[in-house]
């Protein structure tokens, strides 16, 4: 199925697999997960405190980190506003 853009297929695989496990990440030796609802809802609070700091449409943010989960969250949220992420 197409979608619109990047967050619109996120967001239908979110709805559609709930409390799956979306991302997996160890810390501190322990594997622990976070489902697709609770990236979702990560998404759409880091998209609202970018929009408060200013990001608009066009703007680019740059992302300064090792890999990480939270990486593929900034993204997703930095694109909901239209603006670009930049490594």
């Amino acid at each position: 199925m197409p979608y619109e853009n990047i967050l619109s297929g996120f967001q239908a695989t979110a709805q559609a697999c709930g409390a799956m496990d979306c991302f997996r990440f160890k810390k501190n030796d322990v594997w622990h997960s976070i489902s697709w609802k609770e990236a979702l809802a990560e998404v759409i609070s880091l998209s609202e405190a970018f929009k408060k700091s200013g990001v608009r449409a066009g703007d680019r943010v740059a992302i300064l980190s090792r890999t990480r989960y939270e990486w593929a969250l900034y993204d997703a949220a930095i694109m909901s506003l239209g603006a670009v992420t930049v490594p």
